[in-house]
């Protein structure tokens, strides 16, 4: 499908659950018509495998939503990779045009750095101009200009014409899309960055596994580390340090080996008489059970500068 004609199909669809079955509709203002289109992506999804779970009745849900709409296989991405499938998704073109091809790109003659620099395809930190800071003792206060995350991915995404024509668009946890693309026109657009987001360490996330079953000294896995905390004690508690990103502020000259870790510690307590642990962490307190997850909880990493965190 060409990028015009999947652009007018997505922007005339109305009440469609599918957007190939979207067709064009009438000339008025999209904010003035009644009805929604949703998308949902299941990234790596099987078509054959659900196909044979929804024959099976083992995913009815999805049988509903095909007698109420279609379901038919559409060809993938060329690779089939979530970045790459992504990309021709939101740009409505394929790799020639979006300019992503992989998950990773290549920097061939990084200036001052190794051989070849490898960075994730979709984003990447460039300069933004001369770097001005403030020097002060050991600390390197930036000021101005430096580098900053931009979003590699060429071309205008399915959601401008939306937002000109007057809609509102919602666009959650969607790979490809970081920093977040954004929308000129009367419509209105939200949108939160998927797969791509980086962490405070500038990597693609990295977990934190306390348990007593890690060794002594903790161990560096594929995609985190495992951190050894002892609950079984005489006090069932332990005190432990959450890690972040390297202390930008400090002056790499100024500092013999690598940069130190900001780091903001928290206390682990076990109930020896209930499945119930308390956390404390900063000024937050948190009480979960066996296998309860907790809210997303703001924490502060102290730089050490004076009024900073």
């Amino acid at each position: 499908m060409r990028r015009r004609r999947f652009l007018q199909n997505l922007i005339s669809g109305s009440t469609a659950p599918w957007m190939l079955g979207c067709g064009r509709g009438s000339r008025k203002p999209l904010a003035s018509r009644q009805g929604r289109v949703i998308v949902l992506a299941f990234d790596g999804m099987d078509p054959l495998l659900l196909d044979r779970l929804m024959k099976s009745n083992a995913a009815p849900h999805f049988v509903d939503l095909a007698g109420r709409g279609a379901f038919q296989s559409m060809a993938t991405s060329d690779p089939p990779q979530t970045p790459v499938a992504f990309s021709n998704i939101i740009s409505g073109a394929e790799a020639g045009a979006h300019q992503i091809f992989d998950f990773f790109h290549r920097d061939p003659r990084p200036d001052g750095r190794s051989a070849i620099r490898i960075y994730f395809s979709t984003s990447d930190v460039r300069s933004t101009g001369a770097a001005r800071s403030l020097s002060l003792g050991k600390w390197r206060i930036p000021i101005s200009g430096g580098e900053a995350p931009q979003l590699l991915r060429q071309g205008s995404a399915f959601w401008q014409p939306l937002v000109e024509q007057g809609a509102a668009a919602k666009v959650f946890y969607l790979p490809s899309n970081y920093p977040v693309q954004g929308a000129t026109g009367p419509g209105d657009l939200q949108s939160i960055s998927g797969m791509g987001t980086p962490d405070l360490r500038g990597s693609l996330g990295e977990f934190t596994f306390v348990t007593p079953q890690a060794p002594l000294r903790g161990r560096q896995v594929t995609g985190g580390k495992l951190v050894y905390a002892n609950l079984w004690g005489e006090s069932h508690r332990a005190e432990l340090e959450l890690e972040g990103s390297d202390n930008f502020l400090l002056d790499p000259d100024a500092v013999e080996g690598p940069l130190p870790r900001l780091k903001t510690p928290f206390v682990v307590t076990r109930d020896p008489e209930r499945d119930l642990v308390k956390i404390e962490i900063g000024a937050r307190l948190l009480l979960l059970k066996l296998g309860e997850w907790s809210d997303w909880v703001p924490i502060d990493l102290p730089t050490e500068v004076p009024g900073s965190a």
